[in-house]
Formats: structure tokens, C-alpha cells, sequence
């Protein structure tokens, strides 16, 4: 049993210079991997990024609570030195370290929600096509 000459020979392109199903097909599936392969890549970058931000949020919103809680104390300590010592009256003592850690506590409940941005990988859904339509 002999093979027929034409099944030894090499598969050749079309008459358009195209090549046959099997190559051009193999090809697209190369391409398909190497379209996986970026999109699984930004998804590890993208999920780093938010592991970092998360982290992020929870050490300021600690800090945070820690700064509401001593504005809390200072208000119930510093009332009765700044009043003996300072002869200050109280509601102007206690609204200035009121004040001071309120605005810290602001500045960090700001950069959180700035932080919270990473959360929702917003590179990855905008190489899907995912996004502002859903918000």
C-alpha cells in the first residue's frame, strides 16, 4: 500500500495567497492566546493594585477611628485643664481639637473613597467594554 504523491506534498495556499483553513486557523488561536494572555496579565496587575488599595483603606479608616476617638477624649480632658490653666472659655477650647481632628478624619475618609476607585479593576473593564454604563 503506497500513498498517492499528492498526500506527500506540502500543503500549498489558495489561489488568493492565503493560507489553507488549518494554518490560518491555528493562527487566530495563537492570537486568541496571546489576547488571553494580556487580559489575564492586567487582571494580575489590576487585582494587586486593589489587594495594595484595600490595605490602604482599612489602615486610614483605623487611623480615622482612632483620631474621632481621641477627639472624644480631648474634649473631655483638655475642657477641664484648658480651663483651669488657660482661662480660656470652654466652647472656644473645645471646638478648635474638635475641629483639628475632624479635619484630619476628613482628609482620610477622602482619600479612601479616592482608593475605592481601584477596587472595581477600572483598567481591566475598560479593555472589556465594562463600565460607565452600569454606574
Amino acid at each position: 500500500m503506497s500513498a498517492r504523491p499528492d498526500q506527500d506534498a506540502p500543503v500549498r495556499p489558495a489561489e488568493g495567497g492565503s493560507p489553507p483553513l488549518p494554518e490560518a486557523g491555528l493562527a487566530l488561536l495563537g492570537e486568541m492566546r496571546e489576547m488571553l494572555r494580556d487580559r489575564v496579565r492586567l487582571f494580575s496587575l489590576e487585582a494587586r493594585r486593589a489587594g495594595l488599595a484595600l490595605a490602604q483603606i482599612i489602615l486610614l479608616a483605623v487611623l480615622a477611628a482612632m483620631l474621632v476617638m481621641t477627639a472624644w477624649l480631648a474634649l473631655a480632658g483638655g475642657a477641664g485643664i484648658l480651663l483651669v490653666q488657660a482661662g480660656a472659655p470652654w466652647g472656644l477650647a473645645l471646638l478648635a481639637i474638635l475641629l483639628c481632628n475632624l479635619l484630619g478624619a476628613w482628609w482620610m475618609l477622602r482619600r479612601v473613597k479616592t482608593l475605592a476607585d481601584y477596587l472595581g479593576f477600572p483598567a481591566l473593564a475598560r479593555q472589556l467594554g465594562i463600565g460607565d454604563d452600569e454606574k
